[in-house]
């Protein structure tokens, strides 16, 4: 609980609180760590351990970032931060007696400055870092929610061939302490065209907010790459060449986890097109039927295996019962149950 109702002791102009923060967004195994854990190399930007608390108390408050918190309301979201049960706000190694500080010096906050007194007492344990970023894949599809509380916040949205997404979820299964993947090529290929074209209609409100960068790009062309992200968030192009792998074990910029398993000293170009050996030509198959449209949108060619032409027949009817079933259940959560995360 807060101290008392005198917590919120200091004047202080909202509007001159307004951040720029960086969201990086993207289906999952399309290379988000990697842009974080580059990004987290520029001298005044920092990106913590994935956490979707932005998200959770946006419902929490009934969808509202405008209104003034109570204090009733600062101590509900406090106790979500450091009781939810994914436990991964602990990565951030911030006390909740540092946030209340920073709470402190509002005369009434609304859940915008909230957010930000969160990311400040987690800047606070870094040198020289003044801005902050948040990297959580799925936040590709709730884009509009995340402007609608940051004005200002500047979108990276990093796009993979869903073919070799879904191969590298296939390979997670093999390393006991990764996250677990649907291992259907049905459901990976929907949930890759979905995150993807909700970024994409997303980013055509967004113009200058919004930078689209492909993981394939960044692997074969990382200098290309590297001058559009610094240009695009105004910082020296020699900041994103400095050692990326010795910034995050120094300063603790993803789970201390997932470093070995998630994140190499050295870029591997060769896994952009590891997907046209591991994967059978039947996953191959599947995965079109389902995203075929938003591969050759987003500027995958269709690989079209050789296979027998029932069986194909059968594999697109399966397909467009497969999506015919998620769209329903998903006119069913928007319209009909509780909408949230």
């Amino acid at each position: 609980m807060m101290e008392n109702n005198n917590k919120l002791n200091t004047l202080t102009d909202p509007e001159k609180s307004a951040s720029d923060p960086v969201f990086i967004v993207g289906c999952p195994r399309s290379g988000t760590t990697l842009l974080q854990v580059k990004l987290s190399a520029i001298d005044d930007l920092a990106i913590p351990p994935e956490d979707d608390f932005i998200l959770r108390f946006y419902y929490l408050m009934d969808q509202d970032c405008n209104k003034y918190l109570s204090n009733d309301d600062i101590d509900l979201l406090l106790d979500d931060l450091f009781e939810h049960d994914n436990n991964t706000f602990s990565q951030w190694h911030v006390k909740r007696t540092q946030i209340e500080k920073c709470i402190g010096e509002y005369t009434q906050l609304n859940l915008r400055q909230f957010i930000e007194c969160i990311y400040r007492a987690f800047l606070n344990r870094l040198e020289n870092k003044r801005r902050w970023g948040c990297k959580v894949p799925y936040f590709a599809a709730h884009i509009p929610v995340l402007h609608k509380i940051f004005p200002n916040a500047r979108f990276i949205h990093i796009v993979r061939d869903g073919r070799a997404a879904y191969q590298s979820m296939l390979e997670r299964r093999f390393h006991p302490n990764a996250r677990q993947y649907p291992r259907s090529p049905f459901n990976i290929a929907w949930q890759w065209q979905k995150f993807v074209s909700l970024a994409h209609n997303a980013s055509t409100n967004l113009n200058e907010q919004f930078l689209t960068i492909h993981y394939e790009s960044l692997l074969e062309n990382p200098e290309q790459i590297y001058l559009q992200l610094a240009n695009f968030l105004q910082v020296e192009e020699s900041q994103l060449n400095q050692d990326y792998y010795q910034n995050i074990l120094d300063n603790q910029l993803i789970r201390q986890d997932n470093i070995e398993l998630y994140v190499k000293p050295k870029i591997d170009a060769s896994k952009a097109q590891r997907w046209q050996k591991e994967l059978s030509q039947y996953q191959v198959v599947c995965f079109e039927a389902v995203a075929g449209k938003t591969l050759v949108e987003m500027g995958y060619p269709l690989s079209r295996p050789p296979i027998f032409m029932f069986k194909k027949w059968f594999i697109g009817l399966m397909a467009q019962s497969y999506l015919s079933l998620r769209n329903c259940k998903q006119w069913l959560k928007n319209n009909v149950l509780q909408s949230g995360i």
